[in-house]
């Protein structure tokens, strides 16, 4: 069982700040590189105005969950879905659309599995009921998107995908987020501003 929250931290925790850090730096230097947009010089040799680039207002940043009829179809009725050692991706998946980004600015996009509460569920007399306390998680993966790093421009022309993210049971999968079953879970949606050092 699975239900979607849209997290929109404008700072990522405090005590999650080293380990997104790790994981961004671990992803760039693995992941192979290439220029995902070459900004168009707006009038050649001319430096860009300060009034141009400070127009940008955070507030404006918009996240639209796509599919949103089918998530509220299924939330309706309940979703729920068998997790295996292979890895099983979610359906719905994922799907979002951004708007209100620094055209060049560099960002990644990022989702985490978390449970929604601190119970289990067993499935009796045709639906499912609190079984107790909750079993410990394994350790939170964060699921980088296959883009990142990108600049605004290149996440605003489209909406992107989550698809490939699988879950799993199996605690030695290197690659899926590994979950216990009969947990209500939310998938976190990250949008983190990269900064230059």
């Amino acid at each position: 069982m699975y239900k979607l929250a849209l997290a929109w931290p404008h700072s990522y925790p405090q005590d999650g700040l080293r380990k997104v850090q790790h994981i961004l730096i671990k992803h760039i230097k693995m992941s192979s590189l290439k220029p995902q947009f070459n900004p168009p010089l707006l009038n050649p040799g001319m430096p860009l105005s300060s009034s141009a680039a400070n127009s940008y207002q955070q507030g404006c940043i918009r996240m639209t969950l796509e599919d949103s009829e089918l998530w509220k179809s299924f939330h309706t009725i309940g979703t729920e879905m068998i997790i295996t050692k292979h890895g099983r991706r979610m359906f719905p998946h994922c799907s979002i659309s951004l708007s209100g980004l620094q055209p060049f600015a560099n960002y990644v996009i990022m989702v985490d599995i978390v449970p929604a509460d601190n119970v289990k569920y067993k499935w009796k007399k045709e639906q499912w009921e609190v079984a107790g306390k909750s079993e410990p998680q394994p350790p939170c993966r964060t699921y980088i998107h296959p883009d990142s790093p990108a600049v605004g421009s290149h996440w605003m022309k489209q909406s992107l995908s989550f698809l490939k993210m699988k879950l799993t049971n199996n605690t030695l999968d290197q690659h899926g987020h590994v979950k216990t079953q009969f947990h209500t879970l939310n998938p976190n949606i990250y949008n983190i501003k990269l900064s230059l050092c």
